[in-house]
């Protein structure tokens, strides 16, 4: 791709870069990583070869902060480490690009999870450094063809990526008959496969009202699962689509333990939920959040009794602000 001059480049490294670079410290990554020989799996190599060149070609365009930062990952990759596409934290990005950034790294991760890596691993690699190659031209925002080609040349590969089937698992063996426990199930159930609550009853889902979500939580906890985080990844999607004024996220327990201390437990799963959103580009001011406690389980139970579909945060698209 087309790229800046040396000179230009140079504006944005820092002065303690200037300095080290002297003294022949910074940039000298690159001549680490063009010596380390990789020695993980295909989609490993293939990041490292990835990296490599993107060290090289800011190298050679005076940017040695970032070509000392693709040459570390190069490196890291060639050992077999794992190495995760870069994280939104990790720059500086124009806050009107972060959400499409934040949902483009979670399409990503999800097709990488789902046998990306070992179905096709040098797209999947192309996939990773091609990401991380546009975070990198969104930080610097001097040249909309560098940040445009990066861009598009992921999202080319994202669909490609995320048309190929999922790895196929192995049928698993019968079980051997077991006596019935009394734990509850570890399992998380999916919102759209569960009965609408009342408050999302004649809520049609629609390109306009996607209708309702459901998040489910650990006992006595609001720490996002990693089935919640899949859930909510269609939210943010549903989020970007629907004309829905305001999004409700509406916390609830189950009813083990003091009214009072679920309140609380479910304010603080609706935040978790509303913070999730934010982060990956949802506008907070379409947010809301409110907590029931243990009113208004979606399973009655007996008092202090523990049921998984109850520790639960609704995500409600409305029409019409919350009252």
């Amino acid at each position: 791709m087309r790229k800046l001059g040396p000179m230009r480049k140079l504006g944005k490294l820092s002065l303690v870069c200037l300095s080290t670079l002297i003294l022949g410290g910074c940039g000298m990554r690159l001549q680490t990583a063009e010596q380390t020989r990789p020695r993980g799996s295909d989609f490993q190599s293939g990041l490292y070869e990835g990296y490599l060149a993107l060290a090289r070609g800011e190298f050679a365009e005076g940017d040695y902060l970032d070509s000392d930062s693709f040459a570390e990952r190069a490196i890291t990759s060639a050992r077999g480490d794992l190495v995760l596409p870069e994280a939104l934290e990790a720059r500086r990005l124009p806050a009107q690009e972060a959400g499409r950034l934040a949902e483009a790294r979670a399409r990503l991760i999800k097709a990488l999870d789902g046998g990306a890596r070992a179905r096709d691993p040098e797209a999947a690699a192309q996939g990773q450094t091609l990401f991380d190659c546009w975070m990198q031209e969104q930080e610097e925002s001097l040249e909309s063809v560098d940040i445009e080609a990066c861009r598009e040349a992921f999202y080319r590969v994202l669909a490609a990526l995320e048309a190929a089937p999922a790895t196929a698992r192995a049928p698993a063996a019968d079980p051997a008959p077991a006596a019935p426990v009394e734990t509850e199930p570890s399992v998380t159930v999916r919102a759209l496969d569960a009965p609408p609550t009342p408050a999302a009853a004649g809520q049609a889902a629609s390109p306009r009202n996607p209708g309702t979500f459901i998040v489910f939580f650990d006992v006595d906890a609001y720490e996002l699962t990693e089935e919640a985080e899949e859930i909510l990844f269609e939210v943010v999607r549903a989020a970007n689509e629907s004309s829905a004024a305001k999004i409700l996220a509406a916390g609830h327990t189950d009813l083990a333990g003091p009214a009072a201390y679920n309140e609380d437990l479910a304010q603080r799963r609706a935040d978790a939920v509303v913070r999730y959103l934010v982060q990956s580009g949802v506008d907070k001011l379409r947010l809301e959040s409110e907590s029931f406690g243990e009113r208004k389980p979606l399973v009655p139970t007996d008092e202090d009794e523990l049921q998984l579909q109850n520790r639960r945060v609704e995500i409600q698209f409305l029409t019409e602000p919350a009252e």
